[in-house]
């Protein structure tokens, strides 16, 4: 599983603008996308990699993300 990196400066963390559109257009509930990005859940491999690239198209899954665990 994939958990967002609350080691990272708030300033350096996934903060989308509307949070409900982005949710959508990745294909998940809003309550889902806040509960990865509040790191309430990890994440699996492909959901990291979407929230990550629909944020950043040019970031890297573990520019936001720490895998714990298989």
């Amino acid at each position: 599983m994939y958990y967002i990196d609350l080691e990272k400066p708030l300033d350096k963390r996934i903060k989308f603008d509307n949070q409900r559109k982005a949710a959508k257009e990745i294909g998940i509930t809003p309550e889902t996308l806040s509960r990865i990005l509040n790191a309430k859940v990890g994440a699996t491999k492909i959901m990291a990699y979407c929230i990550t690239k629909h944020y950043n198209k040019d970031a890297e899954i573990l520019d936001y993300f720490v895998k714990e665990g298989e």
